[in-house]
């Protein structure tokens, strides 16, 4: 058995950060990241580009090619660890293979959650999670002949209005299939954005052909008339009209959320859909072991508490954390801030924070707004920051307003009081609207809390 001074578990965002943190620290130590993906270090928000261009791996990485090589660490891809002994500190690997570790970092991410819908194992039922999963989808996508013949899909539905939901439903728009989303909530992304951006985010799925189908709950997939084993229709709950209504589906999308990938400490007894508990540190309640990415809990800056936060910055800052304090560097993890981007149909979308608090005046927040951006709908905005008690705790932006989201969110995350200049933020994102005192701290080692 050979022994590997640290181990990482899985090969995305928090892994890259611990590689690198380690590293920095460590040039020497023997380093190893055992994947069950063969294709590493890709960009998840990218693989939709598999279905409308046929990209690979590489065309969406987000590390160089030889990435592993320069920072000297062993790779084992399309391996599964299939079992962690905390108490000797061994690995049992899907090839049969067992080695040792020194320090332990389970960065496995989350799995798509798919419900018990009847009709769920017909061919043609996907999810969209990872690069093989895109790859699936771009497969069933080309016609076949011979033996298990069918014809190309022209008709798809997406069940889910979440981020992966629309990216799929704007795919499959995008190769010239009909498509419908389904959501069992009364709007598109509701858990990210208040009720005026999802609203333009509908029309903008509208108005490219995808028909949006809210508040419905879906009650079955069928199977396609012509061949038994394939999926040829979805039924969901009619609406108004009551009983259940039918829609074609060549190929369908199960985009109903994901959970956190916790199986590898089975002595946790972690309550369904939470994530692996992890102090400041990113490590466990198990003796160094660590853990980082989709798959923990980690703090709330706004909320309070702990839970999951399945974003790319969280998940490499809490891989760089995991990383610089397995090899011996003290570092912590600050409270979080949600952030998310999107991009549908050429409107682009922003949200960071607390974007639907309680009604102005009511615990202490306020609410200011700016737009609308040329073309939106009546009661649309460019804009809107939440202060709570005079600080940021959130923002949402449309349009050109997306450039400096992220700049404007740093203030959430430092809980700048900014009420002194409240209305000129607003107006603009710029640094130039910022008083001279707060771009200071904001760029100071010394300054406000990072």
């Amino acid at each position: 058995m050979t022994h590997h001074e640290y181990c990482v578990v899985g090969s995305s965002a928090a892994a890259a950060g611990a590689i690198e943190a380690i590293r920095a620290v460590d040039p020497a130590g023997r380093l190893t990241v055992i994947s069950e993906e063969r294709a590493a270090f890709y960009s998840r928000p990218l693989i939709t580009r598999v279905i409308t261009a046929g990209a690979s791996a590489d065309d969406i990485a987000y590390r160089p090619k030889g990435f592993l090589e320069e920072n000297r660490v062993e790779a084992r891809l399309g391996v599964r660890v299939d079992a962690v002994n905390q108490e000797d500190r061994r690995l049992l690997l899907s090839s049969g293979e067992e080695i040792s570790y020194g320090r332990l970092l389970l960065a496995t991410g989350s799995v798509a959650k798919i419900p018990p819908i009847p009709g769920r194992e017909l061919l043609g039922v996907h999810t969209l999670a990872s690069l093989a999963d895109a790859q699936a989808v771009a497969a069933w996508l080309e016609p076949r002949g011979g033996e298990g013949a069918r014809p190309r899909p022209h008709s798809a539905v997406v069940i889910g209005a979440g981020f992966i939901g629309l990216q799929a439903a704007e795919a499959l728009r995008q190769v010239g299939l009909e498509v419908a989303v389904v959501e069992g909530l009364d709007r598109p992304l509701a858990t990210v954005l208040d009720r005026g951006t999802s609203a333009l985010v509908q029309q903008a799925l509208e108005a490219n052909g995808v028909t949006v189908l809210t508040s419905r709950a879906v009650k079955a997939l069928k199977a396609d008339p012509s061949d038994p084993t394939r999926v040829g229709s979805v039924a969901i709950e009619g609406g108004e009209s009551g009983g259940l209504r039918e829609l074609p589906a060549d190929v369908v999308i199960v985009a109903t959320g994901v959970r956190p990938r916790t199986e590898l400490l089975k002595g946790l007894n972690l309550p369904p859909g939470r994530g692996i508990a992890v102090d400041e540190h990113m490590a466990t309640p198990y003796s160094d072991v660590y853990a980082a990415g989709d798959a923990v809990e980690v703090g709330d800056l706004l909320r309070g508490g702990s839970r999951p936060f399945p974003i790319w910055p969280t998940a490499y800052a809490g891989g760089r954390v995991a990383g610089l304090n397995m090899a011996g560097h003290p570092a912590a993890l600050p409270g979080q801030v949600t952030m998310n981007t999107f991009h549908c149909f050429g409107l682009t979308v922003a949200s960071a924070g607390l974007v639907d608090p309680p009604e102005t005046g009511g615990d202490g927040y306020e609410i200011l707004s700016a737009g609308p951006p040329p073309g939106s709908s009546p009661g649309a905005y460019g804009r809107k920051l939440v202060l709570r008690d005079g600080r940021l705790v959130g923002l949402v932006c449309v349009g050109d307003a997306v450039d400096r989201c992220g700049l404007v969110a740093g203030l959430i995350r430092r809980q700048v009081a900014v009420g002194g200049f409240k209305e000129s933020l607003l107006r603009n994102f710029g640094l130039a609207q910022w008083p001279e005192e707060i771009r200071s701290q904001y760029f100071s080692r010394e300054g406000i809390a990072s």
